[in-house]
């Protein structure tokens, strides 16, 4: 389902066994661009997901999309990003699990 309003895109999608493969999975994401594309808004918009799946195969099909990689796990920066395996534009990890040396490694690989 895609719903706009004003300010924000949702998007929102059941988890699914197969998900890169699953034709349903790629009639939302092309949905989901289409839109943003239609209301020129890619630019300004960040799609963030706690599963690295939909983060990965978005960025193979569309590079140049914002995406940011939603953390809540005690893992370190360089840990998340190789179970990630690309530098995503921002992480956002939860506040309290964040310390001087996550920022750092974060901002000397110029991820937000």
């Amino acid at each position: 389902m895609i719903e706009i309003t004003r300010h924000f895109i949702f998007y929102i999608a059941a988890p699914m066994r197969n998900y890169e493969d699953s034709y349903e999975h790629k009639g939302l994401r092309k949905k989901l661009m289409d839109v943003l594309k239609e209301k020129k808004v890619t630019k300004r918009v960040v799609i963030q997901s706690f599963d690295v799946r939909p983060l990965q195969i978005l960025q193979k099909s569309y590079p140049k999309q914002v995406l940011s990689y939603l953390t809540a796990n005690k893992d370190s920066f360089a840990d998340q990003i190789k179970k990630l395996g690309f530098l995503p534009t921002t992480i956002s990890p939860y506040y309290l699990l964040i310390d001087e040396t996550y920022v750092e490694a974060a901002h000397q690989q110029h991820v937000k």
